[in-house]
């Protein structure tokens, strides 16, 4: 949980309480981000750095409409990462990738990255 004052961030352990409040009075959300939140832009500017630089994309369970996450596949495939989509249906960026899967995380992931034996 999330203090919407402070900004700290509160562990929860299986059964514990689910509390509403901060020490501070401010009210404790969930550490997520949901639709309409703003996105911290030191966050954004990182991702999109690292994004520019890696060798490989794996895109799960995307819509692809949402911004700027939705621009994150193209640019990786602009600087030459490998790109994959793992998604129930196609997306409207489904185009952009090199390999695409469909169906569940838990469906695809495991017969795409199986357990390395003897680990």
């Amino acid at each position: 949980m999330r203090c919407t004052s402070e900004g700290t961030i509160h562990s929860l352990e299986p059964g514990d309480e689910n509390p509403t409040r901060c020490s501070c009075g401010a009210q404790l959300r969930p550490d997520i981000i949901w639709f309409g939140d703003q996105l911290d832009p030191q966050v954004v500017d990182q991702a999109t750095e690292v994004i520019s630089r890696c060798d490989l994309l794996i895109a799960i369970g995307t819509s692809a409409v949402i911004w700027p996450a939705a621009g994150y596949p193209q640019l990786a495939r602009q600087q030459g990462a490998h790109c994959i989509e793992i998604n129930p249906e196609a997306s409207e960026l489904s185009f952009l990738y090199h390999e695409v899967y469909r169906g569940t995380a838990g469906e695809v992931l495991p017969a795409l990255l199986p357990e390395q034996s003897g680990s």
